[in-house]
């Protein structure tokens, strides 16, 4: 049995969201506390309705609420939109669908090999580059992700014997995975043959920005892309099942034959 992560379109309605709107409502929340302090200032100065300052803290809270409201309904808003922008691969005749009845999409427009400023994670990347490459973005504060890391485990070796790199992109936004507690992490958990790289604080834009995020906005993790060999977008996933215990996905006879294939049937 397999348990199906709920995405849409690649954009997460959980985690992603939650941390695309905490994102926004940062700046927004800076400004409703700097209003807050500065209430025994004006209290005094607002008309009779507002003449009592215990009211218009009220006020400000109520505020605060709506406008975080309005920030999740356009979060919720552009997903819907990006929902139907999203097309499918248009895969090599003999390629079967991508299994588990996941969508495999095209990349978007704004997808594209990473390029960082920290010369060994590049060149770490860069090794892989003439195959084709899953680069899978997780963080530590992603539950599924860390969920799904020993099949990948498993699934590295056999994904590289037909040609392909899977590579554990670790891209943390809050800046607190560091390539010292990231190893340390996977240690732990016994993941010693996936490739892992671990982007730098300074680096967290750059990274972001090859799959199309940026902050602060929305967005999910974990994110897979597919690039051709030379780095191009080839294609993306997001919603695969989450696998229990012996109920391989990323090591599955399904995921890894259609690996198999489109690798050999795409023209070169």
């Amino acid at each position: 049995m397999k348990i199906p992560i709920g995405f849409t379109c690649g954009i997460a309605v959980g985690a992603g969201v939650l941390w695309g709107v905490s994102a926004i409502d940062q700046s927004e929340g800076s400004r409703l506390d700097t209003a807050h302090r500065d209430l025994p200032s004006i209290s005094f100065e607002m008309d009779a309705p507002f003449a009592d300052e215990a009211e218009l803290v009220q006020f400000a809270q109520q505020h605060e609420a709506k406008s975080r409201e309005e920030m999740i309904s356009d979060a919720l808003a552009k997903m819907r939109v990006e929902a139907l922008e999203c097309r499918p691969v248009s895969l090599p005749e003999g390629v079967p669908d991508f299994p588990f009845e996941v969508s495999f999409f095209e990349p978007k427009s704004d997808y594209h090999w990473p390029a960082l400023n920290e010369p060994d994670i590049q060149a770490q990347l860069d090794a892989e580059k003439d195959n084709w490459v899953i680069l899978n973005f997780w963080a530590t504060w992603c539950a599924p992700c860390i969920h799904e890391l020993p099949d990948m485990n498993n699934a590295s070796g056999p994904l590289a014997e037909i040609g392909g790199s899977l590579i554990a992109l670790n891209v943390n936004p809050m800046r607190k995975d560091t390539p010292d507690s990231v190893k340390a992490f996977l240690t732990e958990k016994g993941i010693d043959r996936l490739i892992n790289a671990t982007v730098s604080a300074a680096d967290i834009h750059n990274a972001m920005a090859a799959g199309g995020m940026k902050l602060p906005g929305s967005f999910s993790y974990p994110l897979n892309i597919v690039y051709a060999p030379g780095g191009m977008p080839y294609g993306y996933f997001q919603n695969l099942p989450m696998p229990l215990e012996n109920s391989p996905v990323w090591n599955s006879n399904e995921l890894l034959g259609f690996f198999a294939e489109l690798v050999a049937r795409h023209p070169t």
